[in-house]
Parts: structure tokens; sequence; C-alpha cells
């Protein structure tokens, strides 16, 4: 039993670090679209939908088994 206890927190920690990789993964993905737009012109389709069908769905829900794990909760602030 312990070792599914510490094979479930290695699995935890590595969907947290994903999530943390996806949130790199979309800065650079937005970085890259506004360089191309405002250096060279040129508008790469599917933006909007590829960080929010892919990148914030990664974002949200990669880290909930760590954060069960550690029994923390979400929290979202809005500006």
């Amino acid at each position: 039993m312990r070792q599914l206890d510490r094979l479930a927190g290695v699995l935890a920690g590595a969907a947290g670090a994903l999530g943390d990789l996806a949130v790199l993964l979309m800065f650079g993905h937005i970085a890259f679209d506004l360089v191309a737009r405002l250096v060279f012109g040129l508008a790469p389709q599917g933006m909007p939908e590829a960080v929010a069908r892919v990148y914030m769905v990664m974002v949200v829900f990669l880290p909930l088994a760590l954060l069960e794990r550690r029994g923390e909760q979400i929290e979202v602030s809005v500006l």
C-alpha cells in the first residue's frame, strides 16, 4: 500500500510539473504570436483557439491531482 501511495505522489507531482510547463508554453506561444504580428506583420491562424482549448485546460486540470494530494484548493482571482 505504501508503494501505491508513493506512486500516486510521484504521478501527482508529475502532473503538477506538466501544468507548470503548460503555463510556460502558453506564455511562449502568445509571445511568438505578438512578435509575429508586430515585427513581421504575420497573423498565425488559430492562436486564441489553441490557447483556450489546449493550454488553459492543461493549466487548470493537470495540477488538480497535486492540489488534492496536498489538501489545497484552487484560487482564482479576477481583475
